[in-house]
């Protein structure tokens, strides 16, 4: 009765059926998780985060505050503002970087059977003020294929130093997934446009990727493992222009310290954990490593680390770590710690 429901759109109806069931087995315990993953897609939530992340000399730290309010089972608004701070040395290149960096958001989302998303617009202060909107939407085709896009208009990227501190993106992408048994196979097809913050565009890239992963339990969780491969074909201007050009110092004004040429990657990825932690009791770990070759840049990987736990009850709290190469487009090194509490109710 409980997955009945929950396939006609009825959440609530689920939940309640699942407390009057566990009240007479409480040790139900396939009942009890599929009623908090159930309960975690309807519950509001406020959070706080603090990240501190290194990249190449370039230091950015500070707070984030999120909340995500239910105003039905399927509707709801959300916020979003984080502050950055930044620090850079001779490493970065960089002579011009903001002191700090503030990005707020506010929007609405959605989350019915079939259909997820959500759409918001928002500020960025930074070198220069600018508008910012996103869009993101998935849709369940069948039981096993799903079809996702993701529209972002003056996005926050990290592709390099400079365009962390005086640039932005705008983004475009669709993926397909198809699941056969304990496989799922996806595609993507994407397109990001590097601009300055004062809108001047300094190159783009078109991208196709193509990916695989098994999954089994490994413990109590599921551990995930496969291959992808995706290319990249970059266009540049011949040299940087505007704010990102007086951001750099005279011998590092060239393209290729903003963006690279074109390259291609290939290789393993494998997960172990849960990504989507919610309102699981207990400790919760999460691992993922990606080991790649690139075109351009030779071995890469990137490292994703993490453990969570409820505090208080409806809570969690989450330590978070990455390193790697994985997150900019010049193979520089990167590191982030972030510190992230959210209370459900």
């Amino acid at each position: 009765m409980f997955q009945a429901e929950e396939d006609l759109g009825r959440p609530r109806q689920a939940q309640s059926l699942a407390i009057k069931a566990l009240q007479v087995n409480p040790f139900d315990r396939e009942l009890r998780r599929m009623y908090v993953d159930s309960l975690a897609h309807t519950a509001s939530y406020a959070g706080i985060q603090g990240s501190w992340q290194s990249f190449n000399g370039l230091q950015l730290y500070g707070p984030e505050l999120n909340a995500r309010i239910h105003t039905s089972s399927f509707w709801g608004i959300q916020i979003q503002s984080q502050n950055l701070w930044q620090n850079a040395n001779s490493d970065t290149q960089l002579i011009t970087t903001p002191r700090l960096q503030n990005r707020t958001d506010v929007g609405v989302f959605w989350d019915s059977r079939r259909w997820q998303g959500d759409l918001r617009v928002g500020e960025y202060r930074g070198l220069q003020n600018n508008w910012t909107s996103k869009l993101a939407a998935s849709w369940q085709l069948t039981s096993s294929t799903s079809l996702s896009t993701r529209l972002a208009y003056h996005s926050q990227t990290f592709q390099s130093p400079a365009l962390a501190v005086a640039g932005m993106a705008n983004r475009a992408e669709m993926q397909l997934a198809q699941t056969f048994n304990a496989w799922t196979a996806n595609a993507a097809l994407g397109w990001n446009q590097y601009l300055g913050q004062d809108g001047i565009q300094q190159g783009t890239d078109t991208y196709g990727e193509l990916g695989a992963f098994w999954r089994s339990n490994l413990g109590p969780w599921e551990f995930h493992v496969g291959p992808f491969a995706d290319y990249h074909a970059l266009q540049r201007r011949a040299a940087p222009k505007g704010v990102i050009a007086r951001a750099l110092s005279t011998d590092a004004r060239n393209m290729d310290s903003i963006l690279p040429g074109s390259y291609a990657d290939y290789g393993v990825r494998l997960q172990w954990g849960a990504l989507e932690q919610n309102l699981h009791p207990g400790w919760t770990p999460n691992l993922q490593l990606s080991v790649y070759d690139n075109s351009r840049f030779g071995f890469q990987y990137q490292l994703n680390a993490g453990v969570s736990t409820s505090v208080i009850g409806p809570d969690r709290l989450s330590l978070e770590f990455s390193q790697g190469q994985g997150g900019n487009g010049l193979a520089l090194n990167q590191r982030i710690f972030a510190l992230n509490y959210r209370f459900y109710f």
